[in-house]
């Protein structure tokens, strides 16, 4: 997939493939080969594989349809998972309510 007519400003899709993640990631600037992103890493044109990276290395695609909000809500999860678990350690979980805990667990045991 040519990414030849990126333009800066656009969104695109990054793919952590080590870790199967999906970021949003935007073009700051353009070269004849490169696609360049405000953090500073290099895509190449022609596939957008990561600049010099070895196996495993991230790269970006164009959105599809849908997919830029469907990266948002995983994004989205993502951090209030890492909330949840950092935030719910055994001292945390010995300060909250019996009856909150009750509906913690309710929770849970219906989506687990």
């Amino acid at each position: 997939m040519s990414l030849e007519n990126v333009q800066p400003g656009d969104t695109l899709i990054r793919w952590d493939s080590s870790m199967g993640r999906k970021s949003l990631v935007t073009v700051a600037r353009i070269t004849k080969t490169q696609i360049i992103m405000g953090s500073g890493d290099k895509f190449r044109k022609p596939d957008g594989w990561l600049v010099a990276g070895e196996l495993h290395a991230p790269y970006v695609t164009i959105p599809k349809a849908g997919e830029v909000e469907e990266v948002h809500l995983l994004v989205r999860r993502s951090r209030l998972v890492r909330y949840i678990t950092q935030a719910c350690r055994p001292p945390q979980l010995r300060k909250i309510p019996v009856d909150t805990l009750e509906k913690l667990k309710e929770i849970l045991e219906n989506q687990c």
